[in-house]
């Protein structure tokens, strides 16, 4: 099967995954899976709540499957991503930081961003020195040190350690019309400039010195693509938090299924990542009874076996990174 064939495929299996995901979880405390089914949904709930949900959850989704393309072209590692990067526990701490000291919605989005390009330039300039695992490592302890003082200041402010503990993995509690257009319109203006670029894009796949002999700047083009999935990173974990997964599975799968052209991973990754996403929301929606599990719960529980079988099955011969 051409690269270009599976492209409609993946688009049928996001399109499914946006129509059932209004319909899974429950419509009021008593309510039973499939609440849809079951006893029907009114038009307000659909209208103001589910359908709004299911937009956030999937451009969030997409937006992370984006940015772990990004990084993965960029460090030419397949295993980093936003959240391996420790980029998301950074900017998630940041986010809790401005929240107590401004009360201005920009200002989140800002911290959120700046906070993810700053551990991602320090990662960015560590791997031209280290190995690829101390690379790794260090965006584990990056993550690790973040969370660890993000659960502190939600102590320090008097959050109970069930609401923090879901805050440091990610959730999507409240649907608010700013966050999610702010997040529709980046994720599309990124998808547009990415666009712009494929012709060089490929060619940097296709080979750095052979780029080059073409005349393309070869790291003028890795710094554009890093700054465009910091800005989708900063924006996903100032929608939906820190997740975990989503970017690093996405890019190693769109590696997995178009190996030689960016014209093809770019629709790839913004559907992949968007249907990961919802799949694992509405498996936190519908797990248990009454209660959702934290969405990043749900990512590291499902994701894992995935990221470990991705793991065993790497082949470094078809891409260069």
């Amino acid at each position: 099967m051409g690269d270009k064939s599976k492209i409609p495929g993946i688009f049928f299996l996001a399109l499914a995954a946006v129509v059932v995901s209004p319909f899974v979880g429950y419509s009021s405390s008593e309510a039973t899976l499939f609440a849809a089914l079951a006893e029907g949904i009114s038009v307000e709930d659909f209208f103001e709540r589910r359908l709004p949900r299911t937009v956030l959850i999937f451009f969030s989704g997409a937006a992370l499957g984006l940015a772990g393309l990004s990084f993965q072209f960029v460090f030419r590692e397949s295993f980093i991503g936003p959240s391996t990067a420790g980029a998301l526990g950074v900017g998630s701490f940041a986010i809790k930081l401005v929240s107590i000291l401004s009360v201005y919605s920009v200002a989140r989005y800002l911290g959120a961003t700046l906070a993810v390009g700053m551990a991602t330039f320090l990662l960015y300039f560590l791997s031209s020195r280290i190995s690829r695992p101390r690379v790794l490592l260090s965006g584990y302890a990056l993550l690790l040190i973040f969370t660890a003082l993000s659960m502190f200041l939600d102590l320090n402010q008097g959050v109970g350690l069930s609401s923090s503990l879901a805050s440091v993995l990610g959730d999507a509690n409240e649907v608010e019309l700013l966050p999610l257009t702010v997040l529709v319109l980046v994720v599309v203006a990124s998808i547009s400039l990415f666009s712009i670029f494929l012709d060089e894009l490929d060619l940097i796949i296709l080979g750095e010195d052979l780029a080059a002999s073409r005349g393309v700047e070869v790291e003028s083009f890795r710094v554009r693509a890093l700054l465009g999935g910091i800005v989708l990173a900063g924006v996903a974990v100032s929608t939906i938090g820190p997740v975990a997964l989503i970017g690093v599975v996405a890019g190693c799968l769109v590696k997995r299924l178009f190996n030689n052209s960016f014209r093809e991973m770019l629709p790839a990754a913004f559907f992949i990542g968007g249907t990961l996403l919802l799949v694992c929301d509405c498996l936190s929606r519908a797990m248990l009874e009454r209660f959702d599990l934290p969405l990043g719960a749900v990512t590291v529980l499902f994701l894992s076996p995935a990221f470990i079988w991705l793991l065993q099955k790497e082949r470094r011969a078809i891409l260069p990174w």
